[in-house]
C-alpha cells in the first residue's frame, strides 16, 4: 500500500511538470487523465486555453502564481495566453469566414475582434494592444495573414491557423487533443 501511494505521488508530480510542457507544444491533456490524478487546476487551465477565455486563464495564473513560480512552470503558463488569444481569434475568424463577399482571404475588423476579446475573452484591451497581440501571432506563424492597421486583419482563407503540433514539429506524437 505504501509503495502504491509513493508511486502515485511521484506520477502526479511528474504530470505536474509534463502537462504544461505538453500544453505549450499544443497537446492538451485528456479530462480522464486529469480527473484520475486529481489535477483539477490543469483541467480549468486547459479549458480556458481551448475556449479562448483570456480573463479566466489570467485569473487562474494569478491565483496560483506562487505555486507555478515554485515549480518553475510560470513562464510556460504565461506563454499559454497567446494560445488562448489565438483560439479566440480563430473563433472570430470562423464566424466571419463564410460571410458573403469573402473570396480568397477573410477580413475581420479589429473592432469585431476587440468586442470578442471584451465579451468572450473577458478582458478590456485597447485596439493597439490587440493589434500588437495579433502581430505577434502572425510573426510566430500561429496565424497566417496580415494587419491592415487600424482597420482589419486579413487572414489566409484556408488554414489560417496551423495546428500547433505541426508548428513545433511533433506532428507524429499521438496527442489527446490539439489546441487548434
Amino acid at each position: 500500500m505504501c509503495r502504491n501511494l509513493v508511486a502515485l505521488t511521484m506520477l502526479r508530480l511528474i504530470l505536474e511538470y509534463l502537462i504544461p510542457v505538453n500544453m505549450y507544444m499544443g497537446l492538451m491533456p485528456s479530462n480522464e487523465l486529469l480527473e484520475l490524478y486529481g489535477l483539477n487546476l490543469w483541467s480549468k487551465i486547459s479549458q480556458a486555453v481551448k475556449q479562448g477565455r483570456l480573463g479566466t486563464l489570467n485569473n487562474l495564473i494569478q491565483e496560483n502564481q506562487m505555486l507555478f513560480l515554485h515549480r518553475g512552470t510560470f513562464l510556460i503558463l504565461e506563454s499559454l495566453k497567446k494560445y488562448a488569444f489565438r483560439n479566440l481569434l480563430k473563433k472570430v475568424y470562423l464566424c466571419n469566414k463564410d460571410l458573403p463577399g469573402m473570396t480568397k482571404a477573410a477580413q475581420v475588423s479589429i473592432h469585431v475582434i476587440s468586442a470578442a476579446v471584451k465579451s468572450f475573452g473577458e478582458l478590456d484591451l485597447s485596439q493597439d494592444s490587440i493589434e500588437c497581440m495579433i502581430a505577434g501571432l502572425i510573426h510566430e506563424r500561429l496565424a497566417l495573414g496580415y494587419i491592415s492597421h487600424g482597420n482589419a486583419v486579413v487572414f489566409k482563407r484556408d488554414n489560417a491557423f496551423p495546428k500547433l503540433v505541426d508548428l513545433h514539429g511533433i506532428g507524429s506524437l499521438n496527442g489527446r487533443m490539439d489546441v487548434s
